[in-house]
């Protein structure tokens, strides 16, 4: 089973000094952020791939760009399931605030440790733990992936926290054997999608953050090797 993980679009214009937005912080889409979700829609119709189903977090940035890919996808008539699994992180007393104020108040350790090792802080009062987030994960793969054909095809839509916490948890499952010495980053930018090919015995790791052109010229190629 292929799952696509996209990234919501932007909630901040370019004039618009952005913040840290986490799970208590619901902002919608801007008209670039709208755009985005449209650019991955195209990008489905032009390779002529149906997501089975659409998976969203609760939140309105990435319940809208669900249904935005939902409504332009002209083949699809699948339903949109909206799950707890990919709510976006509650960042604590970093929500709301800029990477300086974050770094003014909190220091730069905990912050680069996020950054770099997706590490939660030891201050500033984040919502559920990293392990509850990372058994989210497991259980959510496991239930996407239960009785789906092999080259069967689902997105996923949710936010940069919850990706990189993901591609922590991947690289604690069997992963094929190329994937072990490759590295990514960690983080995911706005509009942008990753792939993942989750069977059995092993989860292989096809792209991470590419953008939704690149994506799934990608993931239509692996189809019609699976097919």
């Amino acid at each position: 089973m292929f799952l696509i993980l996209a990234r919501h679009g932007n909630t901040f214009e370019a004039h618009e000094e952005p913040v840290w937005v986490g799970a208590k912080q619901d902002l919608p889409l801007t008209n670039t952020g709208r755009e985005q979700a449209l650019t991955l829609a195209k990008a489905c119709q032009d390779n002529k791939i149906v997501p089975e189903c659409i998976f969203t977090g609760p939140l309105l940035r990435t319940r809208e760009a669900a249904q935005l890919v939902a409504e332009t996808v002209s083949d699809f008539c699948g339903e949109i399931f909206v799950v707890e699994e990919l709510r976006e992180i509650d960042f604590g007393e970093w929500g709301g605030k800029t990477r300086e104020s974050i770094l003014s108040l909190f220091g730069e350790e905990d912050l680069l440790r996020w950054e770099r090792d997706a590490q939660f802080p030891t201050t500033a009062c984040w919502g559920e733990s990293e392990k509850a987030h990372r058994e989210n994960w497991h259980a959510f793969l496991k239930r996407v992936s239960d009785e789906a054909q092999d080259s069967s095809v689902k997105l996923a839509i949710t936010s940069n926290g919850k990706l990189r916490l993901l591609l922590k948890e991947l690289f604690s499952l069997p992963l094929a054997e190329s994937e072990t010495t490759r590295e990514f980053s960690s983080k995911v930018s706005t509009g942008n999608t990753c792939c993942i090919e989750v069977n059995p015995t092993r989860t292989k790791i096809h792209y991470w953050n590419e953008n939704p052109v690149e994506g799934l010229k990608q993931l239509a190629r692996l189809l019609s090797q699976a097919r």
